[in-house]
């Protein structure tokens, strides 16, 4: 099973976080990964307030990070909320 992962960079000094949504984390949070401090949680809409969208080549070095701790790598644009089924 492939790994969706969501590339950005921050604005601020160009660093690339790989966002993971569809592991588990803490509501309204999703698991993280940057070359500097590795896993974590990250606060979804503060980080895209302050990062944009990153693609190859500035994403490359984190994504063959990725891949060498085992993730298999599928390049996703943006994370989709679920819609919330209602039962009226």
């Amino acid at each position: 099973m492939k790994d969706r992962v969501v590339f950005r960079k921050f604005k601020d000094n160009g660093k690339v976080i790989a966002l993971f949504p569809n592991l588990p984390a803490h509501p309204g949070r999703v698991m993280s990964y940057m070359h500097m401090g590795q896993h974590s949680e990250a606060d979804y809409p503060f980080i895209i307030s302050v990062t944009e969208p990153a693609y190859h080549p500035e994403t490359k070095d984190l994504q063959e990070e990725l891949m060498s701790i085992g993730y298999d790598v599928q390049i996703g644009s943006r994370i989709y909320k679920r819609k919330q089924e209602r039962s009226d």
